[in-house]
C-alpha cells in the first residue's frame, strides 16, 4: 500500500464521462485549440507573465488529475506552483498546432495549458492548447480575453472577506455533481429517458470500421463566405428562430436522407454556460445533448422550415437540462459517445491589448469525437463549415464528397424552405461533371462489326487442329468442332430453324452442348437453355413461351423433356440426318440484331422471363473482355450452367480467342478437391465463378494445382475482402477481378481489379466495362450524390431490347434517363441498390426490391410467393431470404392457413418442387396463424420470426443416434446445420443444406474423424444414417473408426 496522500475535489459529470470515455491513458491526447491572430505589437515576456497572473487567479489554470490512491479514481488536485508552458517560435503557425495538438499533456502532474507567441513572416500568431478535461473551446477565447484584460491593466481583483474573486470550477463542478444527485435533477433526468436512443444507430454512406489502429480526428473545411451567412440569416428570421436551428435542421435532414433513415440522434452542442458569471468562466462545461429528429422524405414530408421550428424547441428544451444529462442516469444502452454531431459558436468581438488587436481564426475542441460532426464557428474572422470526422471511419475524401453533397444541399434548402427536404439537390456543379463524365462513361472503344461465331470458325480455318472443347464425353479440335457446328447448322436450316427462332438445347455438359450452340447461331436461329436438372414444368413453360419448335437433346435426356413438349426433338447421338448433312458452313444468316440467345430469369409474376440477347450485345460483351483482361485465354474452365449468362462469358471468350474451353463432369461441385486437380490436368488459366466457390478452391487445392491461373473473376454474389486475402496469399501472381452485371445488360456491366487497394467490408463492383455507362439514381429519379445510395441504372452496349413477349414490363424496366443535357440514354432499371465511392468505384448495396441472389442463383421471391399461394390449403404466403447465420443466407416461407386447413413444410415443399427449381425451394416453411401486416395491408417483413429449427424444417421421425460414431456425426451436422439435433433418418438437404455447405460437412467429418471418404457421398445417401453406415463400409477398421469417433465425441461434447 503507498502512503501517498492526496488532497483534491471531485472531477464534474461531465470530467467524470470524458475520463470514463476516454481512459486515463488518452484524457490528455484530447486537446482543446486555438489560434488568434494578432494586429500590432504583443510582447512574449508581458505575454508570459500575464498568463502566470491569470494561472494564480484561476484555480483550473493549475489543476491536474491524479489517481486516489489504490483507486483508478481521479479528483482535482490544485497546485500552489504556478506552471505554464509557454514558448516563442517562427516556425510555421500550423507546425506549432500540430506539435501542440499531438503531444499529449500529462494530466496528473502537468502544466496543462500550453502558450505561443509565434511569429512567421509577417503574421503574428497567439496559440493556446489544454486537455478537453480542463478546457472547452469557450474557456479558450475566455482565457484571452482574460490574458488581453491583464495586459491592459485590468487585473484580476485580488480576493476580499465580500467578494472572493472569481468564480473557481472545483466549486462548480461539486455543485453540478450534487445538482445531479437532488430531486431538483429529476425532470431533466426524466427527459433524457424519454429520447430513443436506439434510433440514434446512424449507418453513414461512406463510413467503414478500419480498426483501432487507425486514430485520429480530421478536419475538412469548406467556404462559409458572406452570401451563405446572409442566406442563413435571412431564413433564420423569417422562420423566427436561433440560426443555428436552421443550420442544425439543415444538417440533420441531410444526414437523414443520405443515410435513409427517417429517425436519428444528432448530438448538438450545448455551451453549458446558464447560470449567471458562468459565460465568462474557465473550464470545460461544454457537451453535446442528444436530440432525437424524425424527417419525412416523402413528397409532402418535412420542410426545412418545419423541421427547424420542431428543433429550435428541441434544443431550448435541451438546454434547460443540460445539468441533467449523463449518459448512464439516461438510459443510453451502453452509448457513451454520440456518433454525428452539430457545433455552431456566435459571433465574438476582437480583443485589445495595448496597440495590439487579437482576433479569433479557428478553434477546436475534440472531448467527444464523433464520426462526423458539422462545426461553424461565426467568431472566426473568416468562418468555415468543418467537417470534423474520426479517420477510424471516414478518410478525408469520403468527408470531401459529403462536405461537397451538404453546401449544395444547404444552398437549396435556404433558396426554398417551405419546400420538401427531398426535393433539394445534393450534387454540385462539379460533382454533376464528375459523374457523367468521369464515373459514368466506360472506355469508348470501337464496336465489333461480326457476330461471335463468325470469329470462332475463322479460327478454326486457321488452326483447325488446335484444340477447341473438352468434355466428359471426349475433346474436339477447332476444325471438329466446326464441322460438326456446321453439320447442326445445315440440319436446323433445313428444318426451317433460322433468324427470329428459338432452338432449345437439352443437354449435359458435352462437347455437342458446345457445339449446337454455334450451329444454333450459324443457323440464324437463337439458342435456348433447357438444363436437364429443370422441372419438366419449367421446361414445358419456355419452350411455349419462345414457340420453339426444335429441341436438340441426346438419348440420355431424352425422357426427362415433358410429355406435352410439342416441339421436334433431335437426339444428336442418333440422328442420321445430321451426319448427312454437309459439313461446310452454309451462307451467312440474319444480322447482328438478331437474337442470340434467351435466357429465363426468376419472374415476379410466378413465372420466369426470357431475355434475349441480339448478337450485337453478345459480340460486344465478348469484346470487351479482351479489352479489360490482360491475359490471352489458353484454357478456360467452365463451372457455370449454360443456362445462366456467365456461361456466356467463358464460351464466347475463349473460342474467339483460340482457346481451350473445359467442360467438368455434372455435378463437379459434389468433388470440390478433383476440381481443383482439373486445373492442374488441363493447365487452365481462366475460370469464372461464385467467390463462395473460389474460396472453396483456394482451400482444397494441393500445392502448386492452381499454378497455372493467370485470371480468377469471380460474379453472382457478393464477394467479401477475406477472399481478396485468400487469394494473394494462395495465388500472388493471379489476377483476380470481381464482376457484376444482370442478365438484361449481356453478362456483364462493370469490373473491379481486386488488387486494387481498398479498405471496405464487401469488395467493389468497379466501374463500367467498355462501351457502357453507368448511373445512379435517387428515389425522385436524379443522380444521386457520390457516397449516397441509389437505384443503378445500365445503358450502353450491353442493354436487352428487353422481354420476350412481356411489353408492359419492359417498359418498365427499359426506359429513358434525362441527363439535363439534351440527351437521354436508353437504360435497364436494374433494381439494385449501389452508390459511388469517391474513387469512381461502385459499392453494391442490395435490392431495391424483393429479388435476391443464393449461391449465384437469381431468384425473385415474388415467383415463390405466387405458386406457394396456390397450394389449395393457403391463404396468404410470402417468401424472404434471411441471414439468421452470418454467410450463410436461406429462403423461408411463411404461410397462413386457410380457415380448417392444416398445413406442414413437406406438403408444402413438395408443391414448390414441382415447377420450381431446387434452388428456388426455401429450406424453412413457417406456418403462422396470422402474417403481421402494415397499416397499408401488405406483410410486415420486419416482424416475421426467424424459423424455429424445430417446426420449419422438413424432418423424419427423429431416429436417436446410438453409436459414437452417429453421434459424432450429429453433432458436427448439427453445427454445420445450425440445426438443434439430427437424427439417423434426417436428410441433409432438407435440414437446409447444399453443395456449399455439404463441402464444409465433408472438411469437418475428414478433418474431425481422419477418414477417407468421397464429398459425393453426401449427395448419394444424404442421410445422417446412410452415411453412417457407408462411412463404416469404406473404413479398413471400423472399430478404430469407432474409437476415434469416441474421442471426438469427447471432445465435441
Amino acid at each position: 500500500m503507498t502512503n501517498e496522500t492526496i488532497q483534491g475535489f471531485s472531477i464534474s459529470p461531465l470530467q467524470h464521462h470524458l475520463w470514463r470515455t476516454q481512459g486515463p491513458e488518452s484524457v490528455g491526447s484530447r486537446i482543446a485549440l486555438l489560434r488568434a491572430r494578432v494586429q500590432g505589437d504583443l510582447d512574449a515576456d508581458r505575454l508570459r507573465d500575464a498568463l502566470l497572473e491569470l494561472a494564480r487567479s484561476n484555480e483550473i489554470l493549475r489543476t491536474v488529475y491524479p489517481l486516489l490512491p489504490g483507486t483508478h479514481v481521479p479528483v482535482q488536485s490544485i497546485l500552489d506552483e504556478v506552471r505554464v508552458a509557454f514558448e516563442e517560435s517562427t516556425s510555421p503557425v500550423e507546425e506549432v498546432e500540430r506539435r501542440f495538438a499531438s503531444d499529449p499533456f500529462d494530466v496528473k502532474d502537468g502544466p496543462l495549458l500550453r502558450a505561443a507567441l509565434v511569429r512567421s513572416g509577417a503574421d503574428t500568431y497567439f496559440v493556446l492548447a489544454q486537455p478537453t478535461i480542463s478546457a472547452d473551446a469557450v474557456s479558450l477565447w475566455n482565457l484571452v480575453e482574460k490574458t488581453c484584460a491583464v495586459l491592459r491593466g485590468e487585473a484580476p481583483a485580488a480576493p476580499t472577506e465580500e467578494d472572493e474573486g472569481p468564480m473557481q470550477f472545483a466549486d462548480i463542478a461539486q455543485w453540478l455533481h450534487d445538482h445531479l444527485e437532488s430531486e431538483d435533477a429529476e425532470e431533466g433526468i426524466a427527459h433524457w429517458h424519454a429520447i430513443g436512443y436506439g434510433m440514434g444507430e446512424i449507418q453513414l454512406p461512406l463510413a467503414f470500421d478500419r480498426g483501432e489502429a487507425v486514430t485520429g480526428v480530421g478536419r475538412h473545411a469548406e467556404p462559409f463566405d458572406a452570401g451563405a451567412r446572409a442566406a442563413l440569416s435571412a431564413a433564420a428570421e423569417q422562420l423566427g428562430v436561433a440560426q443555428s436551428s436552421v443550420l442544425f435542421a439543415a444538417w440533420s435532414a441531410f444526414l437523414a436522407r443520405s443515410s435513409e433513415q427517417h429517425d436519428l440522434i444528432v448530438g448538438d452542442l450545448s455551451l453549458g454556460r446558464g447560470f449567471e458569471g458562468l459565460d465568462e468562466a474557465l473550464g470545460p462545461y461544454g457537451r453535446f445533448l442528444p436530440i432525437a429528429v424524425h424527417v419525412d422524405m416523402g413528397e409532402d414530408g418535412t420542410t426545412l422550415a418545419s423541421l427547424a421550428k420542431e428543433l429550435d424547441e428541441a434544443r431550448g428544451l435541451a438546454g434547460e437540462h443540460h445539468e441533467a444529462f449523463d449518459f448512464e442516469r439516461a438510459g443510453a444502452g451502453g452509448k457513451t459517445l454520440l456518433p454525428v454531431t452539430f457545433a455552431m459558436h456566435a459571433e465574438v468581438e476582437p480583443t485589445k491589448a495595448g496597440n495590439a488587436t487579437l482576433t479569433l481564426e479557428a478553434r477546436s475542441c475534440d472531448a467527444e469525437p464523433p464520426r462526423i460532426g458539422l462545426e461553424l464557428d461565426l467568431g472566426c474572422a473568416d468562418p468555415k463549415l468543418v467537417f470534423a470526422y474520426a479517420k477510424r471511419h471516414l478518410t478525408e475524401e469520403d468527408v470531401a464528397a459529403m462536405a461537397d453533397s451538404f453546401v449544395t444541399f444547404l444552398a437549396a434548402a435556404l433558396a426554398r424552405p417551405e419546400a420538401s427536404l427531398a426535393e433539394h439537390s445534393m450534387v454540385s456543379p462539379a460533382m454533376r461533371a464528375t459523374l457523367l463524365e468521369r464515373f459514368a462513361l466506360g472506355p469508348d472503344t470501337p464496336a465489333p462489326g461480326e457476330p461471335v461465331h463468325a470469329a470462332i470458325f475463322r479460327i478454326a480455318a486457321e488452326t483447325p487442329d488446335a484444340p477447341a472443347v473438352g468434355a466428359p464425353d471426349g475433346s474436339l479440335s477447332y476444325g471438329e468442332l466446326a464441322e460438326r457446328a456446321h453439320r447442326i447448322a445445315n440440319h436446323l436450316i433445313a428444318l426451317g430453324q433460322g433468324p427470329g427462332k428459338f432452338v432449345g438445347l437439352h443437354q449435359g455438359r458435352s462437347t455437342d452442348l458446345v457445339a449446337s450452340i454455334l450451329g444454333t447461331l450459324e443457323a440464324g436461329a437463337a439458342y435456348l437453355p433447357l438444363p436437364p436438372e429443370y422441372p419438366a414444368e419449367r421446361i414445358a413453360f419456355m419452350l411455349e413461351d419462345t414457340g420453339a419448335e426444335v429441341v436438340l437433346s441426346n438419348r440420355a435426356h431424352r425422357s426427362e423433356l415433358p410429355d406435352s413438349v410439342r416441339a421436334q426433338v433431335i437426339c444428336l447421338d442418333d440422328c442420321e440426318e445430321l451426319s448427312a448433312q454437309p459439313a461446310e458452313a452454309p451462307e451467312p444468316r440474319g444480322s447482328l440484331d438478331d437474337p442470340a440467345y434467351v435466357i429465363f430469369t426468376s419472374g415476379s409474376t410466378g413465372k420466369p422471363k426470357g431475355v434475349p440477347i441480339p448478337h450485337r450485345n453478345l459480340a460486344h460483351s465478348t469484346a470487351a473482355r479482351s479489352d479489360v483482361y490482360r491475359h490471352r485465354v489458353e484454357s478456360f474452365l467452365l463451372v457455370s450452367s449454360f443456362a445462366f449468362d456467365s456461361s456466356v462469358a467463358g464460351i464466347f471468350w475463349t473460342l474467339s480467342q483460340g482457346g481451350k474451353l473445359m467442360l467438368p463432369e455434372d455435378g463437379f461441385e459434389q468433388e470440390i478437391g478433383q476440381l481443383a486437380a482439373l486445373f492442374a490436368e488441363h493447365g487452365v488459366t481462366h475460370t469464372l465463378g461464385l467467390p463462395s466457390l473460389h474460396k472453396l478452391v483456394l482451400e482444397s487445392a494441393e500445392n502448386g494445382q492452381l499454378d497455372s491461373l493467370r485470371t480468377v473473376i469471380v460474379a453472382g454474389e457478393s464477394c467479401p475482402a477475406e477472399l481478396i486475402r485468400l487469394h494473394r496469399e494462395r495465388l500472388p501472381d493471379t489476377e483476380l477481378y470481381n464482376e457484376y452485371g444482370p442478365t438484361e445488360c449481356t453478362v456483364w456491366s462493370t469490373c473491379f481489379d481486386c488488387l486494387e487497394p481498398f479498405e471496405r467490408r464487401s469488395v467493389p463492383i468497379g466501374r463500367p466495362i467498355p462501351r457502357a455507362q453507368a448511373y445512379v439514381v435517387d428515389a425522385q429519379g436524379e443522380l444521386a450524390a457520390i457516397g449516397c445510395s441509389g437505384e443503378l441504372l445500365i445503358a450502353g452496349a450491353g442493354v436487352a431490347p428487353g422481354y420476350l413477349g412481356r411489353p408492359e414490363l419492359t417498359a418498365e424496366r427499359f426506359t429513358t434517363l434525362d441527363l439535363g443535357d439534351g440527351t437521354s440514354p436508353r437504360v435497364y432499371r436494374t433494381g439494385d441498390r449501389v452508390r459511388w465511392l469517391p474513387s469512381g468505384n461502385l459499392e453494391f448495396l442490395g435490392r431495391t426490391d424483393h429479388q435476391v441472389k443464393i449461391r449465384g442463383y437469381r431468384i425473385e421471391l415474388e415467383e415463390i410467393d405466387a405458386v406457394l399461394a396456390s397450394h389449395p390449403d393457403v391463404r396468404e404466403a410470402v417468401v424472404m431470404a434471411r441471414e439468421d447465420t452470418p454467410g450463410d443466407l436461406r429462403l423461408v416461407a411463411y404461410a397462413q392457413p386457410r380457415a380448417g386447413a392444416e398445413l406442414d413444410p413437406a406438403g408444402l415443399r413438395d408443391h414448390l418442387a414441382g415447377p420450381l427449381p431446387d434452388y428456388m425451394v426455401p429450406a424453412h416453411f413457417v406456418i403462422l396463424p396470422d402474417l403481421p401486416l402494415l397499416p397499408n395491408g401488405k406483410v410486415n417483413r420486419k416482424e416475421l420470426p426467424a424459423p424455429d429449427q424445430a417446426t420449419s424444417l422438413v424432418r423424419a421421425a427423429y431416429v436417436e443416434p446410438k453409436t459414437s460414431l452417429e453421434k459424432a456425426l450429429s453433432l458436427i451436422w448439427s453445427d454445420v446445420l445450425g440445426a438443434d439435433r439430427v437424427g439417423l433418418d434426417d436428410d441433409f438437404f432438407d435440414l437446409g443444406g447444399h453443395s456449399i455447405l455439404a463441402t464444409q460437412l465433408f472438411a469437418r467429418i475428414v478433418d474431425l474423424l481422419q477418414v477417407r471418404i468421397q464429398l459425393r457421398a453426401i449427395f448419394d445417401v444424404r442421410t445422417l444414417g446412410g452415411l453412417a453406415n457407408h462411412m463404416r463400409e469404406e473404413a479398413d477398421d471400423p472399430a478404430l473408426l469407432e474409437e476415434t469417433a469416441s474421442v471426438i465425441l469427447s471432445a465435441l461434447d
